[in-house]
């Protein structure tokens, strides 16, 4: 039986790396010796007490041929406590042969972080989680004592000035933040992305959570969020990092179907499903195969095709070729799913029905044992939404939209509750801040121990131990300043910058960027809103939009609350056709918003704009002057019009 530790964790990932059969006294350095334990480690973590290629026996082999029992060094200590801890809470399993002989203390950790920071930030923050694993038997509870004591990490490795290992102990961070707070989970990792390795195949306890990885929960976060652009991206970057015979392959062909599917962009995601058969075919499993096949008869299903019955049919007929028992074994649910959906294009009501109820039952059951009930719960009442809309029963479909929207507003409202809204620097900053900080402290100690030296240098020294002070005092005064800015600088209601903030960038950005454009937002029919359903869901109409806005703009643009009901973009380098094809996309969006917390009355918004595109523009007062003129024409013309024009320098 695999051990909590470890069961948990694969279900975010694990590691390994490359062989190591040297016995402790053959390494030729310490570097050598790291390595060889790190991918001693790996591997036994991810394999001890499973049915896979490398057995138990081999494990033990490799921990006798390491040395790593006899091993008296900080690294030794450090990789025992390691191991012995993956298997501590084993109860039906064998635990690993190891014996920790020695306590392991601080000054072990501070010895590997100067020899290597990338392997201490990956060594420490698994033994972090795997102890609260163990302490809180693998409940969602430990989120209290990983989450703070990973933070802690994070920023003792920013002081190594080590940007890899800064980004291996964020991502560390954002596996644990995802059990509580997604979204805050999703800036840590888009925070590590940019320095995380990329996987290769002699893989580490360094580089196991690689960009690959990043990508992989970016796509399923961005997904969970009906973000299907977002999702889409990630989704295409894992195929241009992964190996086709990849497990991960697979599942970012889905999902980049999947958001296509919610683009409704049929044509395109029938293109991609064509290639994932190809690919897919030729590697992997029949598991994978029957996943990427039910995935092409829903484009086939959602489009509406009239020779749907036919197709479904064919793929339904290919599924049944493939080993269907072996699959179940695997994912019930994906078995289940697939014959609802056949059935949902024929014409037998009774069959559909009792697949459908045996789809509902196996979600049911696995809502017994899931720890993401949450999740379960949403899929389940959107896809009994899709399946009877296939099949026609729009009054059923729209009867499990609505409990669906109900549950999603509820979730995505604790959700926000729980996130951190302010914006975080990023790794290159903060490694520069706290070496300013190191760089203080270090002055001020080599002051202190000047004046135990030489006493008739006391009166200088203590002048220079004041400066050292108020240095600190500024620095302090400088981030209570800056952090006073930011709560300054950002509208309370939707997270986005205040007009003020917007201006004072835009005055900037102007001047650097001679290819952009500038949108202008209304909510139509905003004081009927306030006057219909009160104030209250006003200003939740007005903190959907601007959320919305915040989660599908790129981290090059910029955007705020302009008015009451106004929303200002401004789009770096972009011209009007990406533009409009944002814009159509955060529509098509709030439309798809029928249910609000403060009203049990349905009703969607839309909003006006008015877009500017720039030609070499840099005059902010002549730019807003045309963008209000554009989206008083586009009022004129009626409900969720995009007017446009492009402007020369004045």
């Amino acid at each position: 039986m695999i051990s909590m530790v470890r069961l948990s964790l694969l279900l975010f990932l694990l590691f390994a790396n490359k062989n190591s059969q040297a016995t402790d006294n053959s390494f030729n350095s310490v570097k050598e010796k790291l390595e060889a334990y790190s991918h001693l480690a790996a591997t036994s973590i991810f394999h001890w007490n499973t049915q896979s290629k490398i057995s138990n026996s081999d494990i033990v082999d490799m921990i006798k041929s390491s040395g790593l029992q006899e091993d008296n060094s900080g690294e030794g200590v450090i990789f025992r406590h390691i191991l012995a801890t993956s298997t501590a809470n084993e109860k039906n399993g064998k635990r690993i042969p190891l014996y920790v002989k020695q306590p392991l203390l601080e000054r072990h950790w501070v010895a590997l972080k100067s020899s290597n920071p990338r392997l201490f930030a990956a060594a420490k923050s698994y033994y972090i989680y795997a102890t609260a694993v163990n302490q809180f038997n693998g409940t969602k509870d430990r989120v209290n004592v990983t989450v703070p004591a990973l933070k802690r990490l994070k920023d003792e490795v920013i002081r190594t000035g080590d940007h890899q290992a800064t980004a291996i102990s964020s991502i560390w961070l954002a596996m644990e933040l995802m059990l509580g707070n997604p979204f805050q989970a999703i800036g840590e990792i888009e925070y590590a992305l940019p320095f995380l390795p990329v996987r290769s195949e002699r893989r580490t306890f360094e580089n196991y959570l690689s960009k690959e990885t990043a990508h992989d929960w970016l796509r399923r976060s961005y997904q969970e969020l009906a973000i299907p652009s977002l999702s889409f991206y990630h989704a295409m970057e894992i195929l241009d990092l992964q190996k086709p015979s990849d497990v991960a392959n697979t599942w970012a062909y889905f999902t980049a179907i999947d958001a296509l599917i919610n683009q409704y962009k049929f044509d395109e995601a029938l293109l991609l499903s064509d290639k994932a058969i190809e690919t897919v075919g030729k590697n992997n499993t029949e598991h994978e195969m029957y996943l990427i096949l039910t995935q092409r008869m829903r484009v086939i299903a959602f489009q509406h095709d009239k020779n749907v019955a036919e197709q479904a049919e064919q793929i339904y007929r290919k599924l049944n070729t493939l080993a269907v028992d072996d699959v179940a074994r695997k994912s019930q649910e994906l078995v289940a799913y697939s014959t609802a959906l056949y059935l949902a294009t024929r014409t037998n009501k009774s069959e559909f029905i009792n697949a459908v109820e045996h789809y509902a039952n196996v979600l049911d059951n696995m809502l017994l044992e899931s720890g993401f009930k949450d999740k379960i719960k949403l899929r389940k009442e959107l896809e009994l939404a899709k399946l009877y809309e296939v099949y026609g029963d729009y009054q059923a479909s729209f009867k499990h939209y609505k409990r669906y929207k109900k549950l999603l507003v509820t979730r995505n409202a604790e959700q926000f509750e729980n996130a951190n809204l302010i914006k975080t620097d990023n790794i290159s900053e903060d490694i520069e801040l706290a070496k300013f900080r190191q760089q203080e402290l270090d002055n001020l100690r080599n002051e202190r121990m000047g004046l135990n030296q030489d006493n008739g240098k006391l009166q200088s020294t203590v002048l220079l131990l004041i400066t050292a002070i108020l240095s600190l005092l500024a620095m302090w005064l400088w981030l209570n300043n800056r952090r006073n800015d930011t709560q300054t600088n950002y509208d309370e209601l939707t997270g986005s910058l205040t007009r003020s903030a917007m201006l004072k960038s835009l005055t900037v950005a102007l001047k650097k960027d001679c290819s952009s454009c500038m949108a202008l937002l209304n909510i139509d029919h905003f004081q009927r809103i306030n006057d219909t359903y009160g104030y209250r869901v006003g200003e939740e109409v007005v903190s959907v939009l601007g959320k919305t806005i915040q989660k599908r703009i790129r981290k090059t643009d910029k955007f705020c609350r302009f008015g009451n009901e106004e929303f200002l973009i401004y789009f770096s380098n972009s011209n009007e056709e990406e533009v409009k094809r944002i814009l159509d996309e955060l529509s098509n969006l709030m439309a798809k918003q029928k249910w609000w917390k403060f009203t049990e009355q349905s009703f969607t918004t839309s909003f006006s704009s008015g877009v500017v595109t720039l030609k070499g523009d840099n005059n902010l007062e002549h730019v807003l002057k045309y963008c209000h003129k554009l989206l008083e024409g586009a009022k004129n013309k009626g409900n969720a019009v995009a007017n446009t024009q492009s402007i020369s320098p004045v």
